[in-house]
This record gives structure tokens, C-alpha cells and sequence, in this order.
């Protein structure tokens, strides 16, 4: 990547500061240079055997220097702050370890002088060069993946930070880098699941990264305490519970653009004309959570659905954490289907209630198996 050129500058500076002070010969720093250019030249066989050119700079946005919209490299670096800071994509905002590397780095100077300055010059030049571009994201990239070559100097900054953390070596300094290491780690999750696009602002990003490890807790409790363990994560990262401090008349609306009890398998909230009134269950199964704080009883739930037109034999499967309860028939008009949901079922904290389908229509891209507008608890 021919962005990675800056990197020459460590060597080329260090080489010339040696010779200054006498600890290396001109001979040998020309035949450093040599070295290097020999292990450059079957890159630029490669360019000269597909451009025709042995040295060769992509210009697909208007020319090295171009004006106006086209403009792919601007000397002045307009994009410097946003290749550091930016949601979309910046080092320090994917990678917010980083910043506090960086930190680390101008510390060093005072130790390792030379090293640590001949760093923070490369990661200078590094973000000048990619702030000139147009595009500066790094196209489709986790984060700032072009400053990959000034991780060996932050390096040096973390080793910086740690040594100042000596007195107390399994203290802060490790649970900062724990908590920087779990953060890459979801990051990386979201990423990889489709979440984390482009941009990544920071309070959904700080959203999404809290339900995966609220996520990772309750399925941690579960397998180490049972159900018990479960609840108690839950009670730990959300505490809310029907009739008690959230949704008192325990009424799930399908209609609700916003509806949160949303556990998979439903369309948008929709209605051809007005305001939306259901949702589709999509085949195989869609599925709600709802949570108790100490269920013991039966509760007799009720659900408002119908079928899609052209399923007239359609059947309904109800199911509660996994337990099927009841099937039923559903008609293509509205029709109340009511179930009991067993207290020895319900747990403490969040329940599952699904419905399965056996048949499915074709519609927008999408198998709708049943039109759901409410689901009542009592």
C-alpha cells in the first residue's frame, strides 16, 4: 500500500542520526538503501508489467492533484482531524485504546528519545497523508486499518504506560487494557454480524456493546447457577418487569414501530392504509420476550392474529422457554386464540414466548406465515 511509504522515514531518519554521531558509516547507510530498493523492486516489476510505469500512485478520482469534486489527494490535508476523531471510521473512535498509545508514545520521548520522536513523526505523516485523500474512510474498513504500520511505536507507548503502572501491576493498568481488549472484542462481533457498518457513533455503539455483554452474562449465569444465575444478570443490567416498574397492563403491541419486546422472526409494523396495525410473523417462528419478577402462577395470555389470505388451513404453534403449549387453527379473519402460559414455565426475569408456523406466502422478499396485532398478558 503504497500510503505506507511515510514508514521509510524511520530508518532514513535514524540512519542519518547515526551518521551524524558517528555510529554508522555513509557505505553503510547507502547500502541500507540499496537493500531496501532491491526489496522494493519486484512491487514496482509488478507496476511497470501492468501501468508501465515503475512507480506507479492510483489516480481513478481525477488526477494526483486534481480540482474540485474529483480531487483524490489534497496536500492539505482537510481530513486529518476526521482520520483521528471521526465515527466514521477514525483511529480513535474504533480504536479508542489508541488514543491513550499515543499518550504513552509522547511520554517515551523522554526515555527513548529518538525512537519515540522518530514515532510520533511517522504517525504525523501518516495522518497527513491519509487526511489528503479522498477517501480517507480506507473504503470498506474496520476503523483506520492505513495506520496499521505505527502499531510496532504505539507499542512502545503502551510499554511507556506499563512501566508507569509498575508499583501496582495488577491493578489499573489491567483492567484499563481488559476493558480496551473486551470493547476491540465486541467491536469486532458487531462488525462481523452486520451491525457496525460505516460509522459507529458512540451511544449506539456503547448500546449495542452493553446488550452483548449482558447477553454473554446471562448465558455465563445460566450454565454456571441455572435459571437462578440468569436472572440475576438480568436483574443486574436491566431490573425492568411487567406490572411491576414497566408495562403494567402487560400489553405487547405489534403495531408499536418502537415495540422493544422484539425477540426475531417479525416484519416492520405495517397497514396498507394508515397508520400500522400489525406485524408479520415470519416462517418458521417469530418470537417475544417479556419479563416477570417472581412469576407463581398460571397466566392466561391471549393473542390477535389471522392468517394471510391464501392460508386458509394455516396452524399456529404456541411455545413458552422452549415448552410448546397449544396449536391452533387460524382463520383469514381477525380471531382471538388464547393460551395459558404454566407458572411452573415462567421464570424470574426474561421469558420467551414463540409462535410457530408450518406454512408461508411469498411476500416482498419475505415468508409471512401470520398477521400478529397484540399479544395480552392478563
Amino acid at each position: 500500500r503504497w500510503q505506507a511509504s511515510v514508514m521509510a522515514l524511520a530508518p532514513l531518519l535514524i540512519g542519518l542520526i547515526d551518521l551524524g554521531q558517528r555510529r554508522v558509516s555513509l557505505r553503510a547507510l547507502l547500502a541500507g538503501c540499496g537493500a531496501a530498493l532491491v526489496a522494493f523492486s519486484p512491487q514496482m516489476i509488478a507496476w511497470k508489467l501492468l501501468y508501465g510505469q515503475f512507480l506507479w500512485i492510483p489516480r481513478s478520482y481525477g488526477g494526483l492533484l486534481g480540482r474540485g469534486a474529483g480531487q483524490w489527494f489534497n496536500p492539505r490535508s482537510p481530513r486529518a482531524l476526521d482520520v483521528l476523531l471521526s465515527a466514521d471510521r477514525g483511529l480513535f473512535t474504533w480504536t479508542p485504546v489508541m488514543l491513550l498509545l499515543s499518550v504513552g508514545l509522547l511520554l517515551a520521548i523522554r526515555r527513548h528519545r529518538i525512537l519515540a520522536s522518530v514515532g510520533l513523526l511517522v504517525f504525523a505523516a501518516t495522518t497527513w497523508v491519509n487526511g489528503s485523500l479522498s477517501d480517507w474512510q480506507s473504503s470498506d474498513s474496520f476503523g483506520a486499518r492505513r495506520f496499521d504500520l505505527v502499531i510496532p511505536f504505539l507499542a512502545l507507548g503502551l510499554a511507556q504506560l506499563l512501566e508507569l503502572g509498575t508499583r501496582h501491576p495488577l491493578g489499573l493498568s489491567t483492567i484499563v487494557l481488559s476493558l480496551a481488549v473486551l470493547w476491540n472484542i465486541g467491536a469486532v462481533s458487531l462488525k462481523t454480524r452486520g451491525i457496525l457498518k460505516t460509522v459507529a457513533p458512540l451511544d449506539r455503539v456503547a448500546s449495542r456493546q452493553a446488550k452483548q455483554l449482558r447477553g454473554v452474562s446471562e448465558t455465563w449465569m445460566q450454565r454456571l447457577a441455572g435459571p437462578r444465575g440468569r436472572s440475576l444478570a438480568y436483574r443486574f443490567f436491566v431490573g425492568e418487569y411487567f406490572y411491576w416498574n414497566t408495562n403494567p397492563a402487560g400489553t405487547i403491541n405489534l403495531a408499536d414501530p418502537e415495540c422493544p419486546y422484539l425477540a426475531g422472526g417479525w416484519s416492520s409494523s405495517l397497514n396498507a392504509a394508515g397508520r400500522p396495525t400489525f406485524r408479520w410473523a415470519l416462517h418458521p417462528s417469530a418470537c417475544v420476550r417479556f419479563p416477570l419478577d417472581h412469576p407463581l402462577f398460571d397466566m392466561k395470555a391471549s393473542i390477535r392474529a389471522r392468517a394471510p389470505t391464501r392460508l386458509e388451513n394455516q396452524v399456529m404453534i404456541v411455545s413458552l422457554n422452549g415448552v410448546v403449549l397449544r396449536l391452533s387453527s387460524l382463520a383469514t379473519d381477525w380471531t382471538e386464540t388464547e393460551v395459558v402460559l404454566p407458572g411452573r414455565l415462567l421464570m424470574s426475569g426474561q421469558n420467551r414466548l414463540c409462535l410457530s408456523f408450518d406454512q408461508a406466502i411469498e411476500r416482498d422478499g419475505q415468508k409471512i406465515a401470520a398477521a400478529i396485532a397484540i399479544i395480552q398478558l392478563p
